[in-house]
């Protein structure tokens, strides 16, 4: 039978919400949002601690050695994450405790943050690991660590994993029903969008899925 699992890590109020006002609060789940709030270099300045992986590239979609040449199928259901993302984006969405969530403007793929999406979901299933954190990652240790050194300078930022779902429906549908990952979708924070599909045959849960948001 097929696992699947959700992931988001909340800081404040249910999901770890990277905010500069605080710590985190630790309730992580089996299922984890995060968000960061604020100043984006509160994250760290990638160059304080050196580009970790610098491929000698300028294209975006090339910040680790990693990922280049993916796989044009797993681009293919990248793109119809981000078509389900931002169908159920125009229509609004229940999302449960949070109540009603109106429609809002429609996410554009940015490629700084597909590439730190697809970084982290190629890594999970390599290293067989499902979290928001990924010590010793090829990008850093946590989601605001990837997406800078991946080169993304925006504002908020937020991050949806999953891992075992067969289809960009299936998973996007799976997101929307949980409450955490409902909110982080449908929030107007953010305008731009990173998404990480890869499949691991071998893994625990076979299929990585990584959505990383920015404002």
């Amino acid at each position: 039978m097929t696992r699947t699992v959700l992931l988001w890590l909340p800081l404040y109020s249910g999901c770890i919400v990277y905010s500069p006002d605080g710590p985190p609060d630790d309730t992580g789940s089996a299922g984890d949002t995060q968000r960061e709030t604020g100043d984006p270099d509160d994250s760290g300045d990638p160059d304080d601690s050196g580009d970790p992986d610098d491929t000698g590239s300028d294209d975006p979609l090339e910040c680790d050695p990693s990922v280049v040449d993916w796989p044009t199928a797993w681009g293919d259901l990248e793109e119809a994450v981000l078509e389900a993302t931002n169908v159920v984006r125009s229509n609004g969405a229940d999302c449960g405790v949070y109540g009603w969530m109106p429609s809002v403007g429609p996410l554009s793929m940015e490629p700084h943050l597909r590439c730190a999406a697809r970084v982290h979901a190629l890594d999970m299933g390599a290293r067989d690991y499902f979290s928001h954190e990924s010590a010793g990652g090829p990008l850093g240790d946590t989601f605001p660590e990837r997406i800078r050194h991946a080169g993304y300078a925006g504002g908020s930022l937020g991050e949806n994993i999953a891992a075992g779902y067969p289809s960009a429906q299936a998973v996007v549908d799976a997101w929307v029903a949980s409450d955490d990952h409902c909110t982080n979708l449908m929030s107007d924070a953010y305008s731009h969008i990173g998404v990480g599909y890869a499949s691991v045959p071998g893994s625990t849960y076979g299929t990585y899925w990584v959505q990383d948001f920015g404002g």
